[in-house]
């Protein structure tokens, strides 16, 4: 009977020790998969923020243009005026449309200087205003 309860005792420790082990691999499993789980999410975000940071870019890059555009547009009409006939009404519109594309123009408005400003980690929150 002594020998019967020591086999049983050593199969026991022996179920013991191997739950143990089971235990200890399936956390390091779970301790795994998190951790694959969170640089996953972190590659995800940063790849969203380069999207958004050359999304933002282009943007800006188009209403530069646009605003460049308006002004050339502004001078070659106050060109074609004849003989100085430059009336309130042009030099009215004239301000007017030199105005909108200051406000179009990501440089001048300062809207570029704020988003670069930014951390990275932000670029994704920023909003640029559509024309």
């Amino acid at each position: 009977m002594a020998v019967a309860g020591a086999h049983l005792h050593r199969r026991w420790v022996e179920e013991q020790a191997a739950s143990q082990k089971k235990q200890q691999r399936e956390k390091e499993r779970r301790a795994r998969e998190q951790k694959a789980e969170a640089e996953g999410g972190e590659r995800e975000r940063a790849a969203a923020t380069e999207t958004a940071k050359r999304d933002a870019l282009l943007t800006d890059a188009v209403a530069w243009r646009n605003a460049e555009t308006v002004r050339a547009f502004v001078a070659a009409a106050g060109s074609a005026m004849t003989g100085g006939a430059v009336t309130h009404g042009f030099e009215s519109w004239a301000r007017w449309a030199l105005a909108e594309a200051t406000r179009l123009d990501p440089i001048s408005s300062g809207r570029f200087t704020r988003v670069s400003e930014l951390p990275q980690d932000k670029c994704t929150q920023v909003v640029a205003p559509r024309s």
